[in-house]
This record gives structure tokens, sequence and C-alpha cells, in this order.
């Protein structure tokens, strides 16, 4: 209780000091403890290789070792618990977007971050996050499909890179770097579950080198995934009707399943080989392979609603919605000597396939017949990038070599939304024969209906683009760089010309002061430019039970759509500006502080939900009669997010006591409207970027987020201990009174392993040790769900313990 009070009561700043006060005068270190700054790392600038310290632009970098202190599976899991400036909201959406999770980075959308694996450009999923909160219209790379064992280093670069590596990467970019070891391997096996006996999880992976002719390697690794659901939702009443087919109370009990992890298993195959052909060629591949299936529990339908059919399900059923994912990327290229030039030649192809399904559902048009298993349509993307790179360092007489590099890139991209069966969209025009609805038409679904051929739709595009990257020292203590990069789309996105200016300047082989001020885009997805779909938005309770209300979700290029005031989508465009400093006070301490300030003009977001009179009857001329609503996606807002980071990392040796490995890492981010544009359809009233969007983009995410944590080791023997304050967040309701506010937390995870002398490796732990849970505040709806929120940056499952069993040979 001491421990908890104290890390409940205190300040970030107390903290600090108290990390500063425990740690130890300085004292040698081994070549094997070097601090991550002396990382040598390949993203940022391109040629010469440079360590994290002496880079200008600001970047962590993450070690595989690192990504094992964290006891939860999943690469995005381990960013949110080591980066400060990433978030992962537990759910990031309902629906299947709980399933695939969207995370971001300096408080900006998830594909706004440019993901690369070995340095090349990662596909985005298929799947669009229609029903996200806080991150509402993204289909960001799905990186829990790239195993987390056959990672070798993790570098993230903080800072606008749209001039240096294209489209997306306006708040940074992650590039995952594979093993490509040519001997030995790992076997690893894990199990965990939530303090409540629920959400259990298993794990299981398997990675070997393997030794190719002239030096070369092949590392391969394949791992298996399973998660259990859990519910965190509170008993509510179930609703009935008595033999008057009046409405009475049932029961109360946990009726709805949803509030929590959704159920998931994934298979993920990766490979990275390297093959010498002579001195001047090698030959290279990587891949990754990918099967997913996700279900995800629905609201519960009362059986007093107007969407369930009583011979079927007496007592109501929460319907389940799922995917069953198939994923893949593989990359071949060649790098050598061209010409004086190091150059690189490579071609990447990627397909995902998301098939949308739900269960335990009906289509109450087709009344008791109605089947409950559906097919409710797919959604495709398939990527084909081709990449020149060539870089070479000349003599022009200043301090320093200055490099010059130069590309080419190629970028075939398409989309599709393909029909689901027709059951799951057809209109059956049941009569309900009896009860309150008697004589009423029914609705033609329970929840997501399915893709019908009207809304169904494809498109494609050509991306063609050349940049040229040049890095001089005037001097041989300052350091700059110029990049620019025309990129030009054969769709509506058109033509765009970004640049970027970096410059660092050593004062002190210690000291550096770094900066950088770059443009930036990202071009709108095509699935947000054609995306359509039906959906539940709302339920409401009437005397005559639960009332569905359903929402039409319209392309912003159709007819429909731009009568209600969408129009065609534009590329986001970005000013970014970073100020910062490198500190190295002694050889085992490193400290870096970076302020930025990030501009997103024309930002592209989802609609509120548009409804009243005036869009029910454009929806109605228009023959969606049973439509209570529309959205869609738009370039709405201007936003305006400033912020600073915070790395600090001491390496301590206590001689018989072992050696430790402090760390600190702080983020402060906070993002501003600075205009919304007036795109409200004559003849009506509502407003199209409403409330509750508005509080999502600007509070969803907390404004500060504190990492304090101490790796120890001693021989055989190692624990980490990790505490992390997450600062408040807001929900928002219909109006301003309604907002909930979550106050911040202190999580803290505590692993402890030992390495037995055959190689075998046993590790326990706990995430969220002290079973916190976030604030119960506001009232609870009458369904039993959102005690917690459904944005909280560290979930609302409470304490997680585990183990894993590891060999390495």
């Amino acid at each position: 209780m001491r421990v908890s009070s104290f890390l409940a009561s205190a300040s970030p700043a107390a903290l600090a000091v108290v990390l500063t006060a425990v740690a130890p005068p300085a004292a040698a270190q081994s070549a094997d403890q070097a601090t991550t700054v002396d990382a040598i790392i390949v993203t940022g600038s391109r040629g010469q290789p440079r360590t994290v310290a002496t880079s200008p632009s600001p970047i962590d970098v993450i070690g595989a070792t690192q990504l094992e202190t964290i006891g939860r599976d999943g690469l995005q899991e381990a960013l949110n618990a080591l980066l400060p400036s990433y978030n992962l909201p537990a759910m990031t959406g309902s629906g299947t977007g709980g399933v695939v999770r969207a995370a971001g980075l300096r408080g900006l959308n998830a594909d706004q971050v440019l993901i690369l694996v070995n340095g090349k450009r990662r596909h985005n999923s298929a799947l669009l996050q229609s029903s996200s909160w806080t991150n509402s219209g993204s289909a960001p790379a799905d990186m829990d499909l790239i195993p987390a064992g056959a990672i070798s280093h993790i570098e993230v670069l903080r800072d606008g890179a749209s001039a240096q590596y294209g489209s997306d990467a306006i708040s940074g970019v992650i590039n995952v770097i594979l093993k490509d070891a040519d001997h030995g391997g790992r076997i690893t096996a894990g199990w965990g579950s939530n303090y409540e006996g629920d959400g259990d999880t298993w794990s299981v992976s398997a990675g070997r080198g393997f030794a190719l002719p002239n030096e070369g390697s092949l590392y391969l690794n394949i791992e298996h995934r399973r998660q259990q659901n859990y519910t965190r939702g509170v008993p509510a009443t179930r609703f009935g009707f008595d033999e008057n087919w009046n409405i009475v109370p049932v029961a109360v009990e946990v009726i709805n399943q949803g509030y929590g992890n959704p159920k998931t298993e994934t298979t993920n195959l990766a490979f990275n080989a390297e093959l010498p052909v002579n001195e001047a060629l090698d030959l290279y591949a990587f891949g990754t392979f990918s099967e997913k299936e996700g279900w995800k529990h629905g609201n519960f339908r009362q059986p007093t609603a107007n969407g369930n059919i009583i011979e079927l399900y007496p007592d109501g059923k929460s319907l389940k919605l799922g995917i069953d994912q198939r994923d893949h990327q593989l990359t071949i290229g060649g790098r050598g000597r061209f010409q004086g030039w190091d150059t690189d030649l490579s071609t990447s192809y990627s397909h995902d396939d998301v098939k949308q399904l739900t269960t335990d559902s009906l289509n109450p048009s087709l009344g008791p017949d109605s089947p409950t298993d559906f097919y409710l349509g797919s959604q495709v993307f398939t990527q084909w990038t081709t990449n020149l790179d060539l870089t070479r360092a000349f003599d022009t007489g200043l301090a320093r070599p200055t490099q010059v590099s130069w590309g080419l890139e190629h970028r075939y991209e398409e989309w599709k939304l393909t029909p689901g069966e027709e059951l799951s969209y057809l209109d059956g025009g049941y009569v309900f024969p009896r009860g309150p609805y008697a004589g009423q038409i029914t609705n033609r679904s329970t929840g997501v209906r399915g893709v019908s051929p009207d809304d169904a739709g494809a498109d494609n595009r050509n991306v063609y683009a050349a940049y040229v990257d040049v890095g001089l020292y005037p001097t041989d203590r300052w350091y700059a760089a110029v990049a620019l990069r025309h990129e030009r789309y054969d769709d509506s996105a058109g033509d765009t010309t970004n640049g970027k200016l970096t410059t660092r300047y050593e004062f002190t082989p210690n000291f550096a002061l770094r900066a950088t001020a770059s443009t930036g885009f990202r071009a709108p997805s095509l699935a947000q430019s054609i995306y359509q779909q039906s959906t539940v938005s709302a339920f409401q309770a009437t005397a005559d039970g639960y009332v569905q209300y359903f929402l039409k979700f319209l392309s912003p290029e159709s007819e429909l759509g731009q009568l209600l005031g969408a129009r065609p989508l534009t590329p986001e465009k970005s000013e970014n500006y970073s100020l910062g400093f490198t500190w190295t006070p002694l050889s085992n301490a490193t400290l870096t502080v970076d302020a930025y300030q990030i501009d997103v003009n024309d930002r592209i977001v989802r609609s509120g939900n548009l409804a009243g009179r005036e869009v029910v009857a454009i929806l109605e001329q228009h023959g969606l009669k049973d439509f209570n609503g529309a959205a869609f996606y738009t370039n709405a807002v201007d936003t305006r997010t400033r912020g600073v980071d915070v790395v600090g990392e001491y390496r301590a040796d206590y001689g018989r006591f072992g050696q430790v490995r402090w760390n600190a890492s702080y983020n402060y981010n906070k993002t501003e409207i600075q205009d919304i544009k007036d795109l409200v359809t004559p003849g009506t009233n509502y407003q199209v970027f409403d409330h509750s969007a508005q509080v999502y983009l600007e509070r969803g995410n907390p404004r500060q987020k504190l990492i304090l944590g101490g790796d120890w080791s001693l021989g055989a023997i190692g624990a980490n201990l990790r505490a992390t304050r997450y600062g408040d967040v807001t929900q928002p309701g219909n109006t301003s009174a309604l907002d909930r506010t979550f106050t911040a937390k202190w999580i803290v995870d505590l692993k402890a392993d030992y390495n037995f002398a055959n190689g075998v490796n046993l590790t326990v732990g706990a995430n969220n040790l002290l079973d916190q849970y976030p604030d119960k505040v506001g009232v609870l709806s009458n369904t039993g769900l959102g005690a917690y929120g459904y944005i909280s940056p560290f979930g609302f499952g409470g304490g997680y313990y585990y183990t894993r069993l590891s060999y390495s040979f």
C-alpha cells in the first residue's frame, strides 16, 4: 500500500528526481553495456551510418531484449509500453476496429506514421477503421502481423519525413529491422491471464538462422498467438414480454460480452535472406505471411428490440463480428556498386484480404427463417512498390565529404470492397405479426449490414516519385542537409512537392543542438474515398422496446454524399518543426530533449452522424427509406500539435550487486483545432464535425506520458521494473456537460528471469502489477457498458500475470 500510495500521488517531476537521486556515481562500462545512443541507425539519414546521439533528428532504438520485457504479445503492445510518444488505446473501436488496432505517434492518427521493414515501405491494412473513436478513417499497417521473434531492433524516427520517404510520414517513421543471423535460434512458449481469471493468452515462437553460400544468411521465424476475450460489463436489466406482450424486466445480469478485448488467433511467418554474389553485388529477400481470425462481441440485442425475432432469440443475443484475414508481403532486391554509386534496386508486392463475418446474428426482414451466420463482404488491398536508391560521397573541399543521394519510386495501389452474401443485405419484407411492433416492417440487420452490390466498389492508382537528399559539413562540427521529394498521383490526389531542412551543431563532443523544418503530406487512402456501408448507429429504449437506428456511411465521391456536404478528398498537408539537443555528460549517461510543432491542414476526419428531418428527406429521395442518418470522410479541419520529448538513460555498475540500466522518457503532446471548414449543406442545420468528433481529436489521447524504468542483471538472473504515468483523457458525450474525464494513473510492470546454463530462460512477470483501473465517472448506461470509458490508454482489464519459457541454441 505504501508503494502504490506513493506512485499514485507523486508528480512526474518528483519521480524524475527520485530516479536521478538513486543513480550511483559513474562507473566504467564494458563493451556490451553501451547505451542505446551508441546504436548504429539507418533511418532518417542516408549514406554514412550514424548513432542515435549523432543523429540530426530525434530517433529511438528498441532492441530485441527490450521487446522481451513486455508481458503481452504483439508488437504494438511493446511499442506502447516502451515509447512515451506512442499511443495505443485499449479499444480503438467497436466491432472489427477492436480486432485490428490502430496506434499513433505524437498524438496524430495511425495513418500519419509510415511503417518500414528493412527500410522498405510496409503495406497498409485493407481494413478501414470505420468504427474507431480516435483513429476513425485510418487504414494503418498492422504491425502485429510482424512476429516479434524475427526482429533485430526497431528504429523510431520522431520527425516529419515525407520529403525523405513519401506519403504518411507526417508524425514520423517506424523502421523494423529483421534478424539476419546465419546460425543459432530460439524457441519460446508463453502464457498469461488477467487477475480476474479471464482473457487468457498463449503464444509459441520458433526462429533459426541458416548459412547460405558466400557467407550469406537466412533467418526464419514462425509464431502463433491465441487470445481469449474478456468483458468488464456490469449487470444490467434484461427485458422480455409477458403473455400479453407487455415489456417486463426478466433478470439483472451481465448481458454485454463485448466490453473488453476480442478473441483472436494469429499465425505469423517471417524470413530474411541475403546472398552475396560477388564483391559488387548482394541479393536479398524478406517477407511476412500471416493468417488472423478475430471475433468481437457487438452490443446486446434485447429480446424486445425492433431488430430481434423472438422465435430465434427469445432471451436476446450479443452478435459477434469477425474477420478472417490473409496477409503477405514479399520484397526482393539487390544492392551493390554501380559507377561509383552505392545502388539499391528492389520491388515489394503485398496483398491483404480481410473477410468480414458475423455470427449469432440475423436479418430480421427474413423473419424466423433468417440465417444466423453471414458473410458480410471483403476489404482487399494490394500494393506493389519498386524503388531505385543511389548514394555517393563526394569530396567538395568541405570539412567532410558531401553525401548525395537520389532515387525513384513507383507504387501501384488497389483497394476493393466486395459484396457479401445476398441474405446479409436482402430486404425480405417480413412484418411483425404481433407484439408492440405488430404490422411494422422490420429492418434488414441487427448490426453491420452486408455490403450490397450498390455499395461495393474498387479503385486503383499509380504513384510516381523522385527525391534528392544532400548532406554536408560546412565545418567539422556543423552538419546540414536538404531533401526534396516530388510525388505524382494519377488520381485526384494530384502532384505534391515537399522539402526538409536539417541541421546539427556540435558545441562539444558531448553536447549538440539539432533542428529540422519540413513540409509533409498524406494522400487520402483509396478506402477513405470509396468506402460505403450500412450499420446500426444507436439504440434507444422506448415504451415499446429497444429501437435501433441505422446509419448510412457514404463515399465522399458519391452524388448522395456530396448532396450532404461531402467533397472529393484531397491530400493532408503538414508543416513540421523541431528543435532540441543531445547531451552526454558521462560516458554512461545521455539525455535528449526535442520540442516540436506539427501543423496539419485539410486533415481527413470522420464527420459526425448527420441526422434530422432534412438529412432523412434527402436519403429517402434516393431510395434509402430505413436510415436515420449518414456520415462520410472529409477534409474538415486544420490542427496544430505541440509537444516535447525527453529521453534519458544511465548505465550503472554496482559491482557484486549487478548492473542496472536506468531510463526515463517523457512526452507532452497537445493537439488543438485551428479551423473547421464550413461544409454545411444549404437548407440544413447540422454540424459536419460535431462536438464528439472534436473532443476525440483534441482529448482522446493523453497529453502526458512518463515512463520510468530500471533493468537489472547479475550473472544469470535479471529483473525489469517499469512505472508508466498515463495522463488524463476525455471521452465525449453528446454535449460538453456529458463529457467524461478519466484522471491520470500510474501503471507498474515487473518481470524477473533466470538464465540456466543450458540455454533455457524462465521469465515470470506482471503487467499492471497494482491492478489499476480507470476511474468510474459519470452515469452508467442501462446496458452495463462503459464503466471505465472506451479509450483508456492502458486498458481496463486490470492486472495481468504471465510466464515465459525459452530455449536458445
